[in-house]
């Protein structure tokens, strides 16, 4: 599966990097980068903190997890992305770009109504492999 090679070079980069040298860090990309090829595409492209906590073998509550989130998001692994779920129960994926500037913006667009709603926690966020690991 390319996804397994791709996914495995930028592994290999990202534990070159000074920034990523550590111990725990290593262990978090290794581990992640195996369960990943055992996983779907699908899987893969809707990564919530309890399934990243499976792929990782560590239990979805541990304070940890948040942690492991954030050298995945370094090394490039996976990226923030979220759901918005309307009134109609219709759902729109934000991507990284997306999501970010909502979160700065303290703000987003109702992609249905073109209203702007000031209130992004309804925004459920969710993680995935990069369209440029995925490929």
């Amino acid at each position: 599966m390319e996804l397994e090679i791709q996914l495995g070079e930028t592994m290999q980069s990202a534990l070159a990097s000074d920034a990523l040298e550590n111990f725990n860090a290593n262990m978090v990309l290794r581990t992640f980068a195996e369960a990943a090829k055992k996983a779907s595409a699908e899987d893969l492209n809707f990564l919530t903190l309890d399934g990243i906590a499976i792929l990782l073998g560590v239990r979805g509550c541990d304070s940890r997890i948040i942690e492991c989130v954030n050298i995945l998001i370094r090394a490039n692994v996976i990226e923030p992305r979220a759901q918005y779920v309307d009134v109609r129960d219709d759902v729109y994926d934000f991507d990284q770009e997306g999501y970010k500037a909502a979160l700065e913006a303290g703000a987003f667009i109702d992609p249905a109504t073109g209203l702007e709603i000031l209130d992004t926690s309804l925004l459920a966020p969710y993680w995935a492999v990069p369209e440029s690991l995925s490929s």
